[in-house]
């Protein structure tokens, strides 16, 4: 429903219910295309037709077969359960996974907006984000609950972060930490500091009030608004610092949309959590 413009949410799947049922009710055996036309009148509409592009990282993704190009790569991630997939099996490795990414856009010739779907950790939502930038012309989308979160999406003014700095004098790179789900930055810090990274500075974003949680962000137009907000310190940072160390505890949805818009930043390292380590899975050139 969601990738063909209409609500997704349950209230509007019980209503497509309801419709189906009175159809039944009325013995109709067969629906022609005025009837399915007549969905219009039930108030569905949400937006533009999304076509879809399936990554499937952590479990197959059950629309795969509807999507216009889809990477399956359950199988070439280690663990035997969905959430334990974390990290690439050998001899898979994260630059065989980048090389798939970025011949994307080759796949998707005249097509100018994809919604997203599967499932994938934040590192590899980040990547596919950066490999259909903004300046690509295509628009992504993420279904983010119930709420399409779309790069398209309107927003009145960008959204600025919350901002602090954690000085660790190692290095001339900068590290950037999102924290919206939930506060990640002191195991960052810890382990930035056990692997002596290259780091001078850990900029911690956040959203403006700080204070970290599942449901931090309340719509598409701040999902957005925030990338942005986030990116803008970024490229602030990128002034002084050859690269960006990147890591992130935040929606899916958020970083893809931030990968989106990362142009005009230094080189970033993108890493994935491991649980107990940290593991650098891609590195975005802009």
């Amino acid at each position: 429903m969601a990738a063909t413009g209409l609500r997704s949410d349950a209230p509007a799947l019980l209503a497509a219910i309801a419709w189906i049922e009175q159809l039944v009710i009325h013995t109709m055996r067969r629906i022609d295309l005025e009837t399915i036309r007549a969905v219009s009148d039930l108030g569905f509409g949400a937006g533009r037709v999304w076509p879809t592009v399936s990554i499937a990282t952590l479990k197959p993704d059950p629309v795969a077969d509807q999507a216009l190009y889809a990477f399956d790569w359950v199988d070439r991630f280690d663990g035997d359960e969905p959430y334990a997939r974390r990290r690439p099996r050998l001899p898979a490795t994260w630059d065989d996974l980048a090389a798939d990414l970025d011949d994307l856009p080759n796949h998707l010739a005249g097509v100018d907006a994809v919604l997203v779907t599967g499932s994938i950790r934040l590192a590899t939502g980040f990547a596919v984000g950066a490999a259909l930038r903004k300046v690509t012309g295509v628009d992504v989308a993420w279904k983010q609950g119930p709420q399409i979160w779309n790069s398209d999406h309107p927003y009145a003014e960008v959204l600025t972060p919350r901002t602090d700095i954690t000085t660790l004098g190692q290095g001339g790179d900068t590290a950037m930490v999102v924290d919206i789900a939930t506060n990640a930055t002191p195991d960052v810090i810890d382990w930035l500091r056990d692997t002596k990274t290259a780091v001078g500075d850990v900029i911690t974003v956040s959203v403006p009030s700080g204070h970290a949680k599942d449901d931090a962000i309340a719509s598409p137009a701040q999902a957005v608004a925030l990338a942005v907000g986030i990116r803008d310190v970024a490229r602030r940072a990128a002034r002084t610092s050859p690269r960006i160390h990147l890591f992130m505890a935040c929606p899916a949805g958020l970083a893809l949309l931030l990968g989106h818009r990362w142009n005009r930043v230094a080189t970033t390292y993108v890493y994935e959590d491991l649980k107990t380590e940290y593991a650098l899975a891609y590195s975005i050139k802009s």
